[in-house]
């Protein structure tokens, strides 16, 4: 991968993010060269403004409200395990961001709907599972872990993040922590416990996709697995 200098280098990062992700996701594999140009322009009409005197600000990332909200709380509050989860939740591409931050919204809204925190798990490169808590849904300590080990053993995953925010009744971020989930060291009971809950939730999703319409042998799984349904819970 290529990049004119270094003013490139940094307007591709403001610009883009994870670019080596972006970079991969273009060439899908099939091409050893690529170049990128022209994302130094934002720096150098930066640059060029405040030599006029009129600085607005050095050039940044725009994260989507509630990601920015989260990286704003972790810099303030400097808690242990702050700077694991910025650097995690920065890994993500831009569109990725606005995917979660607009989920966030809809499981605070979920929330006062169902009395109970309904969580969101991802799934490819990245592995995530999020808890979002609220007063209508108050953390439950224990459950973000069960549950994100049901996943892995549902999936056959060796470790999976687990992110769990806390909101107060004006919808604003209180808490936000993550830990690194693992399969691997649990007890017999705790795997045992972890089978039963991907059992519980394979069952729950195909009794969902059955009830809104019939899941075709040739469709995706609806338990996420990224099967074909005849060659998941369909065998």
């Amino acid at each position: 991968m290529n990049l004119n200098d270094e003013l490139d280098h940094f307007g591709l990062y403001v610009a883009e993010n994870n670019y080596a992700q972006l970079a991969d996701e273009l060439t899908a594999g099939q091409l050893s060269h690529l170049s990128f140009d022209g994302y130094r322009n934002d720096i150098d009409a930066y640059f060029a403004a405040v030599l006029r005197g009129e600085d607005d600000g050095p050039p940044a990332q725009k994260p989507p409200h509630r990601i920015a909200e989260i990286i704003a709380h972790l810099d303030r509050t400097a808690a242990p395990g702050s700077s694991e989860l910025a650097s995690h939740l920065l890994d993500w591409a831009g569109d990725f961001r606005l995917q979660i931050s607009e989920a966030i919204d809809k499981q605070l809204d979920s929330n006062g709907k169902l009395g109970r925190a309904k969580p969101l798990s991802t799934y490819g490169d990245v592995r995530t599972t999020i808890y979002t808590w609220s007063p209508h849904a108050p953390m439950r300590a224990g459950e973000g872990v069960e549950h994100t080990r049901a996943i892995m053993a549902m999936h056959d995953e060796v470790e999976r993040r687990l992110i769990e925010l806390e909101y107060d009744a004006d919808r604003t971020l209180t808490s936000a922590t993550t830990q690194l989930v693992a399969l691997h060291g649990l007890t017999a009971v705790e795997r045992a416990r972890a089978e039963a809950g991907a059992t519980n939730i394979r069952r729950r999703r195909l009794k969902v996709a059955h009830a809104a319409a019939k899941v075709g042998r040739n469709e995706p799984c609806p338990c996420a697995s990224g099967e074909k349904f005849k060659k998941c819970c369909g065998a």
